[in-house]
């Protein structure tokens, strides 16, 4: 089951819904709580995420780019990895966008709006 706190209750856990966004929680919304490591990882990726875009906007020649692929390739597959599993541990698609709280360790929903809101005059 996708989301334990759903009104719908899937049969088997080999039942899914036809679109893994029809349970979408709203924003916010508290998944589950991660572990101690897991927050220190959550901290660390993070980190160097930023550390990366700060490197991204700064002017760097095409040969500085060629050395960094190896780096970053190694960033998004730890990335990528420690989310699916951190999704796999609360049971929710990995498609969701989830974060971790870094102080009190909250896992919670942080899905992106598809449109900007317009608001009328």
């Amino acid at each position: 089951m996708f989301f334990k706190d759903k009104n719908t209750e899937v049969e088997s856990e080999e039942e899914y819904p036809p679109n893994i966004f029809e349970f979408l929680p709203p924003i916010g919304t508290i998944l589950g709580k991660a572990t101690e490591d897991e927050i220190e990882k959550s901290i660390k990726l993070e980190a160097k995420h930023y550390s990366f875009m700060r490197l991204m906007e700064m002017n760097v020649t095409i040969n500085s780019y060629k050395e960094l692929l190896d780096d970053f390739y190694e960033f998004e597959y730890k990335s990528v990895n420690f989310w699916a599993n951190i999704a796999k541990r609360i049971d929710v698609p990995t498609e969701w966008i989830i974060r971790i709280d870094q102080a009190n360790g909250d896992i919670y929903s942080m899905q992106e709006f598809p449109f900007e809101q317009i608001e009328e005059e």
